[in-house]
């Protein structure tokens, strides 16, 4: 997440993210947390930085994608800046990342704006690079509740 960012500074609505800017995970993503932390030191620095007990350098890309995939599906995590919008998740049936979002500089340029494709963890691992959001599956508007 680029928390450096204010809305204003954005060339989207801020409508287009999950969750208000500064917040780093919805309840239902931090419930979802509770349940599988299960002496995971991987899902609990992912918890700690959506939970802000600690800054979000604690949890590095590998956590994220790792939380990710012991959650099964459940959890989305979200990027942005001021080119768009990404949302990444885990398909446990195919044992790959989904990562679908909506791209700035696409709509500027007056092309379809929206992207969809599968990914490997590796390339989950590139995007996760910072500070996401987390929201739970259902709460995602473009991985949209059902694989």
């Amino acid at each position: 997440m680029a928390a450096h960012l204010a809305a204003e500074d954005l060339p989207f609505s801020t409508d287009r993210l999950p969750l208000p800017i500064g917040q780093p995970a919805s309840d239902r993503a931090l419930a979802v947390l509770d349940e599988i932390v299960d002496g995971r030191v991987t899902v609990s620095r992912v918890r700690e930085v959506c939970q802000e007990d600690a800054p979000a350098s604690a949890a590095g890309a590998t956590d994220w994608s790792r939380t990710l995939s012991h959650a099964d599906g459940e959890l989305v995590a979200v990027t942005w800046s001021s080119t768009g919008v990404t949302e990444i998740g885990y398909d446990p049936d195919d044992e790959s990342y989904e990562v679908v979002g909506w791209s700035a500089l696409q709509a500027t340029m007056g092309n379809d704006a929206r992207f969809a494709e599968s990914a490997s963890a590796a390339k989950a691992r590139d995007l996760l690079g910072g500070a996401p959001q987390l929201i739970h599956r259902e709460e995602s508007d473009r991985l949209g509740g059902e694989r």
